[in-house]
């Protein structure tokens, strides 16, 4: 289950107008407008147009990119400043963050992510259950599509989150191993940034999905990748 606590849920009328470390203050007051003015290109004016640095300013920047991510509605407005964890890694360095339930492990992905598309590093991402995705790809079967088909764009995407790894259960150990080779190892060989939440270690996951899955984890994750979320239970507060 994926984390949900309630506290590390953002107040949307207060995070509409809040703003970016370092930015100037909000000037659209939420409603994410931009400012429109007259740019000149030699004898020719054209409008252009300046986003307010606020969450509702960016949201309107960088919408389409971040619409079509798939986060769910409850994680939409999560931000690294909402989550009660800093993070200080490489934007290019995939994530894995475990630990118990509770403890914003899901918020702090996608706050995560969030960075990562309004500073430009990423062009397209994608959210997905792993749970889901494994259901998703039985479902095709007799539908004439492979696995590579399903796959095609957790494989593709700059940026994918796997949130739930810890949640699958599946009887078929060898079946598991190699879908989640097929994402791991392609996003491994292209430097693709993946970001992982999970309610079991790097270790007990290796015996869940393989450990040649677990190692290329642990390779492109490096040494401050491998994240631990600890604390108390934020949906107890």
């Amino acid at each position: 289950m994926a984390d949900d606590p309630q506290q590390d849920t953002p107040n949307t009328t207060t995070l509409a107008t809040q703003t970016l470390k370092g930015s100037a203050d909000c000037f659209c007051n939420g409603t994410g407008e931009p400012k429109v003015h007259s740019k000149r290109d030699g004898w020719e004016s054209h409008l252009a147009y300046t986003f307010c640095q606020c969450v509702a300013g960016q949201n309107s920047h960088y919408g389409p990119i971040w619409n079509q991510v798939g986060i769910p509605p409850h994680f939409q407005d999560f931000t690294l400043e909402s989550s009660p964890h800093i993070l200080d890694v490489d934007p290019h360095s995939w994530l894995y963050l475990h630990g118990p339930v509770g403890r914003g492990k899901t918020g702090l992905a996608v706050g995560w992510a969030r960075k990562l598309i309004w500073d430009g590093s990423v062009a397209s991402a994608l959210f997905i259950k792993v749970p889901r995705l494994l259901n998703d790809i039985r479902a095709s079967y007799g539908r004439d599509k492979s696995n590579e088909d399903v796959l095609k764009p957790s494989i593709e995407t700059d940026l994918l989150i796997l949130d739930d790894l810890g949640s699958i259960n599946a009887s078929n150990i060898d079946w598991l191993t190699e879908v989640m080779y097929l994402i791991l190892d392609s996003r491994h060989d292209n430097h693709r940034t993946t970001i992982i939440t999970c309610n079991r270690t790097l270790i007990e996951v290796g015996e869940l999905i393989g450990f040649q899955n677990a190692w290329r984890i642990q390779e492109m994750c490096g040494d401050n990748g491998i994240i631990e979320l600890n604390g108390a239970n934020l949906r107890d507060k």
